[in-house]
């Protein structure tokens, strides 16, 4: 197995609302700090979190860049950003797009889902050994099935399909394993993506795999995902469960994955 590797890490960080009463924002913000500087990933996506948290943890990790905008444009509502160290990797390029019909157009939606639904990503170059990093950040729709799959084959067509650059895709999906859309995602006749925790080449553990809790810290359903291309295989792959002196960061738990990159042609 190649010594070349990274640490993904996806973190749905619910989105900051007063009417969470003791989950709220300001008492559980810096355990959300806490979780990731614990796990110290190499790239980390994270959704629903508006502007002021986005901000909260580039503040507390100024080793990190972070690139992404809101869903309605510029700073504007949740955001899908993506943090990446820049000590490890240099940014060649960058953008949101929206699932919809009109992916250029910042607040579109067109199938059915109320909200609108995006994407971020980042194209990244490993500094020490030059192989390239398409990362796809994305939160599906929640209430619309259709709409989840007409945007997971959006994204699919905006990931590079040649060997040497690896394609990673994280988010909260809203779609569990025996979905349709998880299905295309992963399955041979769509996106074909490996999933990070059944390519993982180290010891999993098989009971605790949901990722969305409610704040139960009890794991409810797995929505929450690290799916790959151009990848020889996964491992440390874990949904991280830690509870911050008695506060849960979020209502999902985080989700991390190490990638070991295919061999280049």
């Amino acid at each position: 197995m190649s010594d070349e590797s990274w640490k993904v890490m996806t973190f749905n960080l619910r989105r900051r609302k007063p009417s969470d009463g003791s989950n709220t924002w300001r008492r559980r913000r810096d355990a959300v700090v806490e979780v990731v500087r614990r796990q110290a990933p190499d790239i980390l996506g994270t959704q629903e979190g508006l502007e002021d948290q986005v901000e909260y943890i580039a503040e507390n990790f100024p080793e990190y860049h972070v690139v992404g905008q809101g869903r309605f444009g510029g700073a504007l509502d949740e955001h899908n950003a993506l943090f990446y160290r820049a000590d490890r990797f240099r940014l060649l390029d960058s953008d949101t797009f929206w699932l919809s019909d009109t992916p250029e157009v910042a607040g579109s939606r067109s199938w059915g889902n109320l909200v609108p639904r995006m994407a971020t990503w980042a194209r990244l170059r490993d500094k020490d050994t030059g192989r390239e990093i398409h990362h796809v950040n994305t939160h599906l729709d929640h209430l619309v099935p259709s709409a989840r799959r007409r945007g997971a084959q959006l994204i699919n067509d905006h990931l590079p399909a040649d060997d040497n650059t690896v394609a990673i895709l994280s988010g909260d999906f809203n779609a569990l394993q025996r979905g349709g859309t998880y299905r295309y995602l992963t399955g041979s006749k769509g996106a074909a993506l490996l999933d990070s925790r059944y390519a993982c080449t180290t010891p999993v553990a098989t009971r605790w795999n949901a990722t969305y809790h409610h704040f139960r810290g009890r794991g409810l359903y797995r929505i929450d995902y690290i799916l790959g291309r151009g990848v020889a295989s996964f491992d440390d792959y874990a949904v991280v469960r830690d509870q911050i002196d008695g506060q849960w960061p979020s209502d999902h738990f985080p989700v991390v994955s190490r990638v070991h990159p295919r061999a280049a042609a």
